[in-house]
């Protein structure tokens, strides 16, 4: 559809009329058996973006998404000490918004997804051979997602996405791409299932302060097995890539790459009691930094429970104790993805948690969080949330 805006508002203001373009295409498609299922969507619309300013707010203790390190301890906030936390136990205190400029640029904004999904228990009855049968527990799901806003122009390509070079185009401003794909074996099985994943995902922000580019590709695999009712045991390996790079901001920049394992035993002790024993081991290699080579391996071992009382109140406790050992500098971000925001030797991470049913429209929520380590203070933090229902 193709259709003029007009407002004698805008005007004022002195902004012109301007052509704006919307259109879209979606399409599906199924074998009669439903084996394969898929769905494809593709949208241009044209439009005004604002480049975007960052800055990030202060709120309550674990209600953001970030945490500030004065890295030069001058006791002012600069953008490039704000670090996302890649550690969910540890205590934020700040969002990242992206605050739009007044000056608009004309874009052509692109959004092409779709999804393949293959069943083959849909197709194979059950067998008594072993190989029909594991055939029939078979399916994989792919997904993909790439949007991109490009300068406008009337070149038939600003219409176009290009797969092939997602964030090669120079008209680009803003783009992102996800890619996931998994293949499922024994799905959902009572007794285990094991599922091989690969995923690639990468981004393009246009910033006041200059293009940030970050990215992300794995390949993992996921494995369960179950020991009767109460027993199992879970297993995660992980290798892949980590990469960021700020125009203006050398301190920003990072790449690295990685291993993890992590298994974990679950113990269901009654309908009330669940327990559950892991180890983690992580091995992180950054080479993109002027520093040289930084090297950090993990080992964790963590213990958490969780016990429901009556009337669905419950109490979750959870222990980290993680040794960090470092070989190598890097940039004050690398270091900290590296480390996952702790500091070299010992750390302790705790955690306990209860919702509480007051009534039936009242829930109450206590959290209690502590973190140590060798070179820091201990820090304790409480959290009270109580939350009415009408």
């Amino acid at each position: 559809r193709n259709f003029k805006v007009q407002d004698a508002k805008f005007n004022d203001r002195g902004l012109l009329n301007s052509q704006t373009l919307i259109t879209n295409f979606q399409g599906s498609w199924a074998t009669k058996s439903r084996v394969i299922f898929s769905n494809l969507l593709y949208e241009v619309t044209s439009e005004q973006i604002a480049r975007k300013q960052v800055a990030y707010i202060e709120v309550y203790p674990g209600q953001g998404d970030y945490e500030w390190i004065d890295a030069d301890s001058n006791g002012v906030q600069a953008l490039d000490e704000f670090q996302y936390s890649v550690n969910p136990s540890r205590s934020n205190f700040y969002v990242r918004i992206l605050i739009p400029s007044s000056q608009l640029f004309p874009t052509t904004a692109l959004n092409f997804s779709g999804n393949l999904k293959v069943d083959l228990k849909k197709a194979i009855k059950r067998s008594e051979n072993p190989m029909l049968e594991f055939l029939r527990n078979t399916s994989a799901v792919s997904n993909f997602r790439v949007t991109q806003k490009k300068a406008a122009a009337d070149e038939l390509s600003t219409y176009l996405v290009n797969l092939g070079n997602v964030f090669g185009d120079t008209s680009l401003l803003d783009a992102q791409y996800t890619l996931r794909q998994d293949l499922y074996f024994f799905r959902n099985d009572p007794i285990g299932d094991l599922k091989f994943s690969y995923g690639d995902n990468k981004s393009k922000l246009f910033l006041v302060s200059g293009d940030e580019t970050r990215s992300l590709q794995y390949w993992g695999g996921d494995q369960r097995l179950n020991f009767g009712k109460s027993k199992s045991l879970e297993n995660e390996i992980q290798i892949g890539t980590k990469s960021s790079k700020a125009a203006n901001f050398e301190s920003r920049s990072y790449d690295i790459s990685y291993v993890e394992v992590k298994p974990r035993l679950n113990f269901q002790l009654s309908r009330k009691l669940r327990l559950t024993a892991g180890y983690d081991y992580k091995h992180k290699v950054n080479l993109g930094d002027s520093l040289g080579k930084a090297t950090v391996n993990f080992h964790k071992i963590s213990l958490d429970a969780k016990w429901n009382l009556k009337d669905r109140n419950n109490i979750f406790a959870k222990l980290e104790l993680i040794k960090v050992g470092q070989t190598g500098e890097a940039g004050f971000s690398a270091l900290y993805e590296l480390r996952e925001s702790l500091q070299p030797g010992f750390n302790g991470i705790w955690q306990v948690f209860s919702t509480i049913y007051l009534s039936k429209s009242l829930e109450l929520g206590l959290t209690y969080d502590g973190r140590a380590s060798e070179s820091k203070k201990t820090l304790h933090t409480g959290r009270v949330q109580l939350k009415a229902f009408f």
